[in-house]
């Protein structure tokens, strides 16, 4: 099969380190295409995806059939931790293509969906480093679904959300 597909991505970020708190803005874009019905397989899929570092906290937008602009703004409210909130803006590149999550599974395709807006999410996140080896984060996150999204989930539900909610609690012991 042949293969026709690409991606791009940017983000712009400044540490504003002479204030108090430390903050840091950052503002970003992708764009990764998605398949067209045809001999040719257009839609961009990463070998080795980042899940969290880049889509956000829900790990449902993946480097695959996307457009995506983001901003986040983060700050240390004392010393050894860190807070964080962050916006995003996703839609499928290609409406009647696939919405992959960022572990590259398929959510849902709908053939001929010309409606493309994933939805908005936002993610708010607190770090903390009680001792140098033990890191500490708890987040939630928020989804409010868009036109493209509740089409490809009504395909498989009978009832389909507006809002899809996400909050975890992590700890990671590092070991010399």
């Amino acid at each position: 099969e042949d293969r026709a597909a690409w991606a791009t991505a940017g983000h712009l970020a400044h540490t504003f380190d002479r204030t108090r708190l430390v903050p840091t803005a950052r503002v970003g874009l992708a764009y990764a295409s998605g398949n067209e019905r045809g001999s040719t397989y257009r839609a961009f899929d990463p070998l080795l995806p980042n899940v969290h570092e880049w889509h956000g906290a829900m790990d449902l937008f993946a480097w695959s059939n996307e457009e995506e602009a983001n901003a986040r703004v983060a700050a240390a409210p004392w010393t050894d931790a860190l807070a964080a909130v962050e916006y995003r803006y996703a839609r499928l590149a290609q409406p009647g293509g696939a919405w992959r999550s960022a572990y590259l599974s398929t959510i849902g395709t709908v053939v001929g969906n010309t409606k493309g807006e994933l939805g908005h999410e936002i993610d708010a996140m607190l770090r903390v480093l009680p001792w140098a080896s033990l890191e500490v984060e708890a987040g939630y996150s928020i989804l409010v679904l868009g036109d493209g999204a509740r089409a490809i989930l009504s395909q498989s539900q009978s009832t389909t959300p507006s809002l899809s909610h996400f909050a975890y609690t992590q700890a990671t012991l590092r070991v010399p």
